[in-house]
């Protein structure tokens, strides 16, 4: 009981999932293959109206004719351009579950028009790579609701035997939910997996792997003329927090910490855990936007309310991208390196500060 809530819970970084689709030489191609699914579906409305006997009146056909239309416009954009946001993924999933359910529906009530609902099993797999639980279990029932109306709408018809219209929809029910559903579990899994290998488990930020991902992610849609910076975070006597009050009390400082640094980064910019109790944020902008996010972490990091106030000290580093390496991980590596020693030296005189890398080092 306490996986499916767990699973009902579950939600998806809708972010990190497209940026790890565009990292991966396959799943890149999973749009293209969106695209072509949805090209399918319009050629098969273009064939349901080619086809008298299966869609029957000018008001259907009409229907029918727009969603065609429709689909085509929105796959041919989806073909061009992922859809970047979380919002318009749900959009898109919406809009494909009522435009495929407004065709079935205009289709004459027969055993094809049951066996043909299970071309929601595209759509079923969509939700369960992009979304979490909730809205995958919305979608099956939404397509179970529609397999149930059209088998009513074939046994009220009169025109097929009862056991035939129960047989075709016992059919579509397997191949619809047996599909999606493993895909699901599979998915589900695969992403916990990728996860894992590019998120810190304990605060839930991005570890270093994750932060060079993520900034190469960041270099699709950067200014070409848009320095690269990092800040370096350490906190002050930390290892006296652990020692004092015990490791899981220094954890929950951990994930307190974590959440002020994240919420004080603002885009274009990701924030990473990379050791112990070591952050690092990098971003692009001027040197005057760099200092403004580190002065803000710095602030929001130290709350003299808190049971245990603790600092931080801040290295601030940053360059133009013709004086880093072409390499994104190497120009990463080199500008946290630097960022250190400017940290290093916050350390050195007294903590909780920012302190800007010297030219030399940058």
């Amino acid at each position: 009981m306490g996986e499916l809530k767990m699973w009902w819970n579950s939600s998806v970084d809708y972010d990190w999932l497209l940026a790890y689709h565009r990292s991966h030489p396959f799943l890149r191609r999973y749009a293209t293959l969106m695209s072509a699914f949805g090209a399918l579906h319009t050629l098969a409305a273009v064939g349901l109206l080619l086809s008298p006997d299966l869609i029957v009146g000018t008001p259907k056909r009409a229907v029918v004719a727009t969603l065609a239309g429709v689909a085509f416009a929105i796959f041919a954009v989806a073909f061009k351009r992922q859809i970047e946001t979380k919002r318009a993924s749900l959009a898109y999933l919406v809009g494909s579950d009522i435009g495929t359910a407004s065709v079935l529906m205009c289709i004459t009530p027969s055993p094809f028009s049951i066996l043909a609902a299970a071309i929601f099993t595209g759509i079923g797999n969509y939700a369960a790579t992009f979304h979490g639980g909730r809205i995958f279990a919305t979608q099956q029932a939404f397509a179970f609701a529609v397999l149930v109306v059209l088998v009513v709408l074939g046994i009220a018809g009169r025109t097929w035997p009862v056991p035939t219209l129960l047989t075709a929809g016992g059919t579509a029910f397997i191949i619809l939910f047996t599909s999606s559903i493993v895909s699901q579990a599979l998915v589900s899994h695969l992403r916990q997996d990728a996860a894992g290998a590019y998120f810190d488990p304990l605060t839930g930020l991005r570890n270093r792997r994750g932060l060079i991902a993520a900034v190469k992610n960041l270099c699709l849609d950067r200014r070409s003329d848009a320095p690269l910076w990092a800040i370096a975070i350490d906190l002050d006597g930390f290892k006296t927090v652990n020692d004092r009050f015990g490791h899981d009390y220094g954890d929950q400082v951990l994930q307190r910490t974590a959440s002020r640094i994240e919420q004080a980064c603002q885009p274009p910019s990701v924030a990473a855990r990379v050791g112990g109790e070591e952050f690092t944020v990098v971003g692009f902008g001027t040197r005057d936007e760099a200092r403004t996010c580190a002065d803000r972490i710095v602030a929001s990091v130290y709350d003299i309310d808190d049971d245990t106030p603790i600092t931080a000290s801040l290295g601030v580093a940053n360059s133009l991208w013709d004086r880093l390496p072409t390499d994104i991980d190497v120009a990463v590596s080199f500008l946290t390196a630097s960022a250190d020693a400017a940290m290093y030296r916050a350390k050195d005189q007294g903590g909780h500060r920012v302190v800007h890398a010297d030219p030399s080092h940058r």
